[in-house]
């Protein structure tokens, strides 16, 4: 998993051959230049990009886990195409196109309009690099000279991943800007962590007691970092059930309708609830927030019908989510 420490491991070959290194990582990778007589750097020109894609590029070029890139000097690069962007209006929302130009530097121009669009026009760069290094195979032409084009228009205003941080370990922001990277490559356009009490409440230590949850100057890092590659970062939280891990303390006996779902219609519950949204939403630009009530499995069947009779869990529910 990202952000884990593993060992190297040797794999041997299906056809019994000598064995396999597989990196992992936590590894330096030997600069791929280095050690392929075929390979292609992207040297992408940063200072002449639009000054809203500046920091997202130096983000992926500098910690990405490809060796593509040229990190300084291009001079130890067999092949060098230049990469160079252009923002213009010419183009529509979710749209981007890539045209190639033969030269002594191949220059690749990538023209866009939405900044997530940059960034999945440059994964494909990517992958057009290494087609035609296979290419190259057969053709060593094919590194010097690339002739191709790229156009896509996206379907779908939002392409989103959600993040489940409340089981197991709780994503270190590092193995966050990781991921983000990637989606930045794929054009996804929104990131939700989920966190049932997985982040930092004030005033409530027992919030999240030792589950590692994100402080506010953890998340406002990660939204920081996805914003400079055109990500949203939406908080996603629980506001009826999956509260089980806040609900056994003590200290929240009070808010308890069962075991996993936190008491509605009391006055004290909508106090503490609003104190989870600004928590979980202030550090974030975003004016979105997921509130999750699924799976609050027994809703009305623990104190509520105690204190308030008997109701139908759907009314608990509708009554809730007007609140």
């Amino acid at each position: 998993p990202l952000g884990a420490t593993t060992a190297s491991r040797k794999k041997q070959k299906m056809d019994g051959g000598s064995p396999m290194q597989i990196s992992t990582p936590n590894e330096d990778p030997v600069p791929r230049v280095l050690q392929d007589a075929i390979g292609v750097n992207l040297a992408v020109d940063v200072e002449g990009a639009p000054g809203h894609l500046q920091q997202g590029l130096q983000q992926i070029i500098g910690s990405h886990n490809v060796a593509y890139f040229a990190q300084t000097s291009s001079a130890q690069a067999e092949h060098v195409w230049s990469v160079q962007f252009e923002h213009t209006e010419d183009v529509a929302s979710g749209t981007f196109d890539v045209r190639s130009v033969t030269g002594q530097v191949p220059q690749i121009t990538v023209r866009y309009n939405r900044t997530i669009d940059a960034f999945r026009a440059l994964g494909q760069v990517l992958t057009a690099a290494r087609a035609a290094e296979v290419a190259a195979l057969t053709n060593p032409s094919a590194l010097q000279t690339p002739d191709f084009t790229i156009s896509e228009s996206a379907q779908f205003e939002t392409l989103a991943l959600m993040i489940d941080c409340s089981r197991n370990g709780v994503l270190n922001v590092n193995s966050v800007r990781a991921m983000l990277r990637n989606m930045a490559l794929m054009g996804y356009t929104m990131l939700q962590l989920y966190t049932e009490d997985t982040y930092k409440v004030e005033g409530e230590p027992f919030f999240g007691y030792l589950r590692g949850g994100y402080t506010h100057d953890e998340l406002r890092a990660i939204d920081d970092y996805a914003f400079a590659m055109g990500i949203e970062v939406v908080a996603c939280i629980q506001t009826l059930g999956h509260l089980g891990q806040m609900l056994q303390w003590p200290r929240y006996a009070g808010l308890r309708d069962t075991n996993e779902v936190i008491l509605s219609r009391a006055p004290e519950t909508y106090a503490f609830l609003e104190k989870l949204i600004k928590a979980a939403s202030a550090p974030l630009r975003s004016k979105r927030i997921h509130i999750g009530m699924d799976e609050a499995y027994g809703v009305g069947e623990g104190r509520f019908r105690g204190l308030y009779g008997q109701v139908e869990g759907t009314a608990i529910f509708v009554e809730h989510l007007g609140r």
